[in-house]
């Protein structure tokens, strides 16, 4: 018996090592394979479950057919914004694509791209890093589902695979300082700079860090040995790329700078030392947790997964001080720094992917040393690990993403009911639904009304992008729901306190239609309370409730 054991301990080893061959073996194809997984649960329903997806579907929506001579009001309420703002990509893929497809559809193409864009982008990034890292790229098809995405930051999400391009071009033409280099940079930059403001920011950033970096290990070499070439480094890593974004550079200070600094005075004001909860949000890459807490199963697994990979590397790697390093420092350093806002929200959230990124181009980096036997053991591993994760958490998701699918049919259940060319105010009561709340990080149903507005062609008056003058369409000052009737507080906190029909009295604009979400002990026993009750029992009709769960509520305006 005890033969037995000692027999089987090392065929079990044996087989183990074998798959990981294998799976090394075919590491292309388990990338594919896994890409086209991670496409399953964005088609497996009908809506894709964001934040402020809704309302980029419907902006652009409002983009194709605002000179549609049957939708007046279009151009009664919006007009088009002419500034150079970096945000536009996704309104520049989503704009043909809708005139092809269904707005839905045309969201979840976009989406779609953006799946096989990161893991892609990735294995370039890692490549150009080192090309015995490039199956580490799976990793990216784990981190695909982040909190951004679901969140609905579609330009920051995009951000994240445009940044590795640029830092990945950086790593294979660092030492070329040629012409076609030069034309590379500008190239990117007119990229970035129309994807967001964090693409361009993030990749100089990174290309700082690492150039620097870099420049002081050569200083700090034996005997000044490395004078010169810290001289040259200055040059073709740090001068080049610095000419060639000079002019998205430009354009990215003068929005900044907008306005006197606002935003370069109130993020310096923000920036202190870090409390617990941002610490431990990190050690939990809570970027990677969506709709459901269980994907900390999947965030902590890929936590470890990098502690393995750098442990085993570091003892085997002659050179451990790479460019990967310095960018994982200095995001790590802004990560823990940066103020929780600086103009748009989620700031250290946003930091993290590019945390993450720098640690896999340090351990990508440290990979050339490593004897080819313990290569393939460490990329099996990864690849097996990445399968595990993309497949757990995507039954996480199919679960969560089922429920949330189930209830914005049920927001958009009386749609039907809605005349075309007409204005909606869709207002949620509260967060939770039936006691519960419907994503555990992500406050939903705020702009779900987009997906009304593109079904009904009517016009989601409490569209948050629209008044902030950072995309293609703006309220006309006269109508601007947010000068006239509430402000962003009152829209999403307290939305009871608001007067549709003082609306109306200032700016002669109507509101058709009001739609509530939310459990009904959100609404007062007497609608005399609260001046958005009052206002709908004195001028409004109920014409449908939600069968599900009674959860929405559309009102139509009485005719005069």
């Amino acid at each position: 018996m005890a033969l037995d054991q000692n027999v089987s301990a090392p065929t079990s080893v044996s087989r183990f090592q074998d798959l990981l061959v294998l799976a090394d073996r075919h590491e292309k194809a388990i990338f594919a394979g896994l890409i086209i997984l991670n496409l399953v649960p964005i088609w497996a329903f009908h809506y894709f479950p964001s934040l402020d997806g809704p309302a980029h579907v419907s902006l652009t929506y409002w983009l194709v057919h605002y000179d549609d001579p049957a939708l007046p009001i279009l151009r009664d309420v919006f007009e088009p914004n002419i500034r150079a703002v970096p945000n536009y990509l996704i309104f520049l893929v989503l704009y043909p694509l809708m005139l092809v497809f269904p707005a839905v559809v045309a969201e979840k193409i976009l989406i779609s791209l953006y799946v096989v864009f990161l893991p892609l982008a990735l294995r370039y990034a890692l490549r150009a890093a080192e090309p015995q890292a490039t199956p580490l790229a799976v990793i990216g098809c784990a981190i695909t589902f982040h909190v951004l995405l679901l969140l609905g930051f579609y330009n920051t999400s995009f951000a994240l695979p445009v940044f590795l391009l640029g830092f990945g071009f950086w790593l294979r033409r660092r030492d070329l300082p040629t012409l076609a280099t030069l034309a590379g940079y500008g190239v990117f930059g007119v990229l970035a700079y129309l994807t967001h403001l964090s693409a361009i920011a993030a990749t100089c950033l990174a290309i700082l860090f690492a150039t620097l970096g870099l420049v002081v290990r050569d200083l700090l070499a034996p005997r000044g040995k490395g004078l010169a070439s810290a001289g040259r480094r200055l040059l073709s890593h740090g001068l080049w790329p610095a000419l060639g974004f000079a002019p998205v550079i430009a354009l990215c200070l003068g929005f900044m700078l907008r306005g006197g600094g606002e935003l370069a005075a109130e993020g310096a004001a923000g920036i202190g030392l870090p409390d617990l909860n941002r610490v431990l949000s990190l050690v939990r890459l809570d970027v990677l947790i969506g709709h459901d807490t269980h994907e900390l199963v999947v965030s902590i697994g890929l936590l470890v997964l990098l502690y393995i990979s750098a442990r085993t590397l570091m003892r085997n790697a002659t050179e451990r001080a790479n460019a990967g390093l310095f960018v994982l420092l200095g995001f790590l350093l802004l990560y823990l720094v940066t103020p929780y806002q600086f103009d748009v929200r989620w700031m250290p959230t946003r930091l993290m992917p590019y945390v993450l990124f720098g640690a896999l181009l340090w351990i990508a980096g440290m990979m050339s040393s490593l004897p080819a036997a313990k290569l393939v053991t460490l990329r099996g591993v990864v690849l097996l690990a990445a399968i595990a994760m993309v497949v757990v958490g995507n039954g996480i998701r199919i679960a969560k993403w089922a429920e949330v699918d189930s209830l914005i049919s049920e927001f958009t259940s009386g749609s039907e009911l809605i005349e075309s060319n007409s204005t909606l105010l869709a207002l949620r009561l509260g967060r939770e639904v039936n006691g519960s709340l419907p994503s555990d990080r992500i406050s939903l149903f705020l702009q779900m009304a987009g997906y009304i507005a593109v079904e009904r062609d009517v016009v989601d008056l409490k569209h948050f992008q629209a008044q902030t003058g950072a995309f293609p369409l703006v309220f006309r000052e006269e109508v601007d729901p947010y000068r006239h009737m509430a402000d962003d507080a009152a829209f999403t906190t307290a939305p009871l306190t608001i007067d549709p029909g003082l609306y109306t009295e200032r700016t002669g604009q109507t509101v058709d239609y009001v739609l509530l979400w939310g459990d009904e002990d959100h609404l007062p026993a007497d609608p005399a309370e609260t001046p958005l009750t009052r206002r709908l029992a004195n001028d409004y009709e109920l014409i449908h409730v939600s069968a599900e769960r009674g959860l929405a509520r559309l009102y139509r305006l009485r005719e005069p």
